[in-house]
């Protein structure tokens, strides 16, 4: 029975340990991105010609009548932040409009995939790997071009049988001429399957109707970029969801991190005392032999040993302060944890309502990246606890076999 139970025990370990060790390297791959969602407004419907009149007009009688658009007044005031509070802070920065489960038809198909309407630099904020063809120029981005980016099965679903850069694809009323393929894996934060992106302008040009909208950018080190993007987001839109992908990253590792810090300290200690026990004993040694011999005899013999102890002591050393340093790291990223006055009920107490009021807003908009996060951060807690219990009936076992032998 306490055969099995160690049994058991063991395996829940390697579970655990096997679970955190790829929840732990999925949430290292993040990207390093600050975002801010918002409900995209309503569009007023706008008369627009059926497909077939809007595909035998010129492309210059199209482009000559652009639609009105609640988009084009996000995209021009986020701009203007940009270049107002942001350009110090970030590398890079752009905004998008995504609308999930949008009906595409192309020549040889149809099929359902997110819509994603893309502005300037959106690409350097979330690379793709391009397949085939080429990407948006910032002239078609900045003008609207009617231009469309597809991943790989959809373009396949779109034009089984023909080259999908010859071909059009319908959005709405319009058609927009396929210019490159990107390679897509679908991952945990995805809500769709396919993925369609086409330039921001060329949306609001079309007042076609998205869900949400989001603005992104990437931080440069070391630049307090978090706060001060999440308050020009909030300044240009009020009410959104903020996003940090690399402080959601960490909160959902804080289980892992003190597992290790708790496991770190168990280990230098022990060690410690090891080493302690060693050099004792060099000590003793050393007392026992003045007696009899010179130290300038014992010295070539005891100069190694008091070495290896000295590294053994330097080692530790690290190891504590590599301890000490996952301790205080998530102080440094999550600096709204930390009260305005230490020793202050006041402060103390007004800070935690604010983190409260935080955690209970009624309206959230998740990400892509914010979705994966969540859910890798999910299996860490999962496998945090098959670890824990795991040692917890190694423990038993062990104990009950000690008082088995005893008896």
């Amino acid at each position: 029975m306490e055969k099995k139970r160690k049994l058991r025990g063991k395996w829940l370990l390697a579970l655990g340990a096997l679970l955190m060790a790829v929840a732990l390297g999925m949430l290292q791959t993040q990207p390093s991105v600050l975002q801010y969602c918002i409900i995209a407004p309503q569009e007023e419907a706008a008369a627009a010609p059926d497909a077939a009149q809007a595909e035998q007009q010129p492309e210059t009688q199209q482009e000559s009548a652009p639609s009105q658009s609640a988009l084009s007044g996000l995209i021009s005031s986020w701009n203007a932040r940009v270049e107002e509070d942001l350009a110090e802070v970030l590398e890079s920065a752009s905004i998008a409009a995504r609308d999930y489960g949008f009906a595409f038809s192309g020549a040889g198909g149809s099929a359902t995939a997110t819509l994603t309407a893309v502005g300037e630099n959106w690409f350097s904020v979330y690379p793709r790997y391009l397949v085939s063809g080429r990407l948006m120029s910032a002239d078609e981005l900045r003008d609207g071009a009617r231009v469309i980016v597809l991943d790989e099965p959809l373009a396949f679903k779109l034009f089984p049988t023909a080259d999908p850069l010859e071909g059009k694809v319908q959005i709405g009323a319009a058609w927009y001429s396929v210019i490159g393929v990107v390679r897509y894996a679908r991952g945990v934060g995805e809500y769709e399957q396919h993925q369609a992106y086409i330039p921001l302008a060329s949306a609001a040009k079309d007042a076609l109707q998205m869900e949400i909208v989001e603005v992104s950018g990437r931080p440069l080190p070391r630049s307090g970029a978090s706060r001060t993007f999440e308050t020009a987001a909030e300044t240009w839109n009020a009410g959104g969801t903020f996003v940090d992908t690399d402080k959601e990253a960490m909160r959902g590792s804080i289980i892992a991190r003190v597992l290790a810090i708790v496991l770190g300290m168990y280990l230098i200690l022990y060690l410690l005392r090891r080493v302690n026990r060693r050099a004792a004993a060099f000590g003793s040694g050393i007392r026992a032999r003045l007696k009899t011999e010179y130290l300038r005899v014992m010295l070539p013999s005891l100069l190694p040993r008091g070495l290896l102890l000295g590294a053994l002591y330097a080692l530790l050393i690290g190891a504590a302060y590599g301890v000490l340093t996952l301790a205080i790291e998530p102080m440094y990223v999550f600096t709204e944890w930390i009260p305005d006055v230490l020793v202050e009920l006041s402060s103390i107490t007004e800070r935690f309502w604010q983190l409260t009021s935080a955690a209970a807003r009624p309206v959230l908009i998740r990400t892509r990246e914010y979705a994966e996060i969540r859910f890798w951060s999910g299996m860490l807690r999962w496998g945090a606890v098959a670890f824990l219990t795991g040692a917890l009936v190694m423990a038993f076992s062990a104990r009950s076999g000690k008082k088995k032998n005893a008896e």
